[in-house]
């Protein structure tokens, strides 16, 4: 029982750390200047760092904890997240927003 409520522990982080790349984006997305100082571009690359470390803790949460519930689930959303994150930082989106 204890391991599964530490996997569980890790999904409720690695959702954390998706929503907190998310606010990041948000923030330098509202708050976007032209002359980017080094808080702001270290916010960005939280940004990018953040959501895929989300999306990878759930990728591994989900191949080495295959009992906890909805883990197929979960491994599909992390590798969604993965493909996206790329597929964003590929086309520049993060790049324009730094």
């Amino acid at each position: 029982m204890e391991k599964s409520k530490t996997a569980y522990f890790l999904v409720a982080v690695s959702f954390v750390l998706i929503a907190m790349g998310i606010l990041g984006v948000g923030v330098i997305n509202a708050l976007n200047n032209h002359n980017p100082t080094l808080p702001w571009l270290l916010i960005g690359l939280l940004s990018v760092f953040l959501p895929t470390l989300g999306a990878g803790v759930l990728i591994l949460v989900s191949v080495l904890k295959p009992e906890v519930g909805y883990a197929k689930y979960l491994r599909w959303l992390g590798i969604l997240l993965a493909i996206i994150l790329i597929i964003f930082i590929l086309t520049g989106f993060y790049g324009r927003l730094m």
